[in-house]
């Protein structure tokens, strides 16, 4: 269960809501531009864009959640259970990359959705995992940069890469079924209803807004994220940006409790995320720490050829006013 969002007001960001019901190691990664990218099938790749973002690293490989590059791209993967279905065999002639390789190779060659258009026309993903022990996840990848936002998916090993205006993602069934779906709500206005069958005026704020989604189903949240997206205001400076993004977020945020997972324990927003590509700053909080965190790129060496990795801070910050 995840959201992801593009932002736009005069410049872009990016990032999401990771929602689970474990927590996986995940800190921030930088991968500057000398280190070596290996791939299962395709030649590695060395300097090349530097990015930041959310990861796991393993082995000394980082496998990314969500991030952004130096060119202005971010990608980030989601849950796609029910739908996703990668390849099984490797195709001649394409470009063969397993399902945690895409985000890497996406980062590290393009600079914006019309570069990953071309660099992934003719893309196989293939079901292979990182290793034994790591089975692949069933994921779909929402991919935007300043111009554009776009989804790409794998359904009986088929890939699609679908446009996608509504500028955020969540989870199954596939883009095109919550394209659709939006119109159901076209009714839905941030301003009062002033059309009524009876001489009855709205006796509080937000009747424009009777029948937004307020569940967390992913059909809910997408809904839910497109509308206070399109209409969110803020002020222009980055931190007045980060800072509505991170209220859009909070709008389809899991409360511990109010889902269970099939395993047992409670889904909830393990953290959100907010990466800047102009400044190369990558924010974060966690649901254990509400206070907003910053790694940013240009504090270190980009031409590096070993990551950098910044552990969550996943405690509570208070700041003590007396």
């Amino acid at each position: 269960m995840c959201t992801g969002l593009r932002y736009m007001n005069d410049s872009f960001y990016f990032g999401r809501n990771l929602d689970l019901d474990y927590t996986f190691g995940q800190s921030i990664v930088i991968t500057p531009k000398n280190y070596e990218i290996k791939f299962k099938h395709e030649k590695s790749i060395t300097n090349h864009y530097a990015f930041i973002g959310v990861a796991v690293v393993v082995e000394d490989y980082p496998l990314y959640a969500d991030a952004i590059n130096e060119a202005g791209l971010g990608i980030a993967n989601l849950n796609f259970p029910h739908f996703a279905e990668y390849a099984t065999e490797v195709q001649e002639g394409q470009l063969n990359l397993a399902p945690y390789e895409l985000m890497l190779y996406a980062l590290a060659n393009c600079q914006s959705v019309a570069e990953v258009k071309t660099a992934f026309h003719n893309l196989n993903v293939i079901d292979i995992p990182f290793n034994v022990q790591m089975p692949n996840t069933t994921l779909h990848w929402f991919v935007a940069d300043k111009k554009q936002a776009a989804v790409i998916e794998v359904i009986q090993g088929k890939v699609k890469i679908t446009d996608n205006p509504a500028n955020v993602l969540t989870n199954s069934p596939s883009i095109d079924y919550h394209l659709m779906n939006l119109a159901h709500y076209a009714n839905l206005s941030d301003k009062q209803p002033t059309n009524q069958p009876f001489d009855m005026p709205p006796f509080g704020e937000g009747f424009g807004t009777i029948g937004l989604p307020g569940d967390w189903s992913p059909a809910s949240r997408f809904v839910k994220a497109a509308f206070v997206n399109e209409h969110s205001i803020s002020e222009k400076d980055e931190i007045s940006n980060v800072t509505q993004f991170f209220h859009i977020l909070d709008s389809v945020a899991f409360v511990e409790g109010v889902t269970t997972s099939p395993r047992g324990p409670h889904d909830l927003t393990m953290y959100a995320s907010c990466g800047h590509p102009e400044s190369g700053n990558y924010y974060y909080k966690t649901y254990r720490n509400n206070q907003i965190n910053c790694v940013s790129m240009s504090k270190v060496d980009l031409q590096s050829h070993t990551l950098f990795n910044y552990p969550m801070i996943d405690t509570q910050q208070i700041h003590q006013v007396n």
